[in-house]
């Protein structure tokens, strides 16, 4: 091999070095749907296992070590007061918007620290690859946590040492 085409090589190696974005694979149309499944699936399954309301969360996970009640105030209304029901449990807190006038109750965001199996996916634990090669890329990352969006609702995935130490589900309510 000549020097110059040593040259060329070692110049295009460090450009990708530098840029590893330039040197991406392009994901295929089926590999891009099956990520796109597979976080369409995890978004769901608070909502699916647990319904919207607080006697349907403890129906599933039975009574909380603590129950936080917190008043705000209405998105919509000012005058009007709702509450956030945060339901405690060991390794997992599930919250609750209560739209006391209505007598409405919706499930709007679930936190796990630890593994509950048969009630939501065992991820707490897992590397990252393995992550990477269930969800696919995040839609963004901060930090150490990778973020997947869905329309309005989100999953937060957080990692201690590249291990999945807490995952967080954000779902929308209006």
């Amino acid at each position: 091999m000549t020097s110059f085409y040593k040259s060329k090589l070692i110049f295009i190696l460090m450009l990708c070095a530098i840029s590893p974005l330039s040197c991406k694979q392009k994901l295929s149309p089926e590999r891009k749907a099956e990520f796109i499944k597979q976080i369409n699936n995890l978004v769901e399954v608070p909502s699916k296992n647990f319904g919207q309301s607080r006697s349907s969360v403890q129906a599933k996970l039975g009574t909380p070590i603590e129950i936080k009640i917190e008043e705000i105030t209405n998105t919509h209304n000012p005058n009007q007061k709702d509450q956030v029901h945060t339901l405690v449990y060991k390794g997992l807190d599930v919250l609750i918007y209560d739209v006391v006038l209505y007598k409405k109750e919706m499930l709007f965001c679930v936190r796990m620290t630890a593994n509950h199996p048969g009630v939501l996916p065992e991820l707490i634990g897992q590397n990252e690859k393995t992550i990477k090669n269930t969800f696919g890329d995040a839609t963004r990352i901060k930090g150490k946590t990778f973020e997947y969006d869905i329309g309005d609702e989100r999953v937060q995935i957080e990692f201690n040492n590249n291990q999945v130490a807490a995952v967080q589900w954000n779902l929308y309510v209006d």
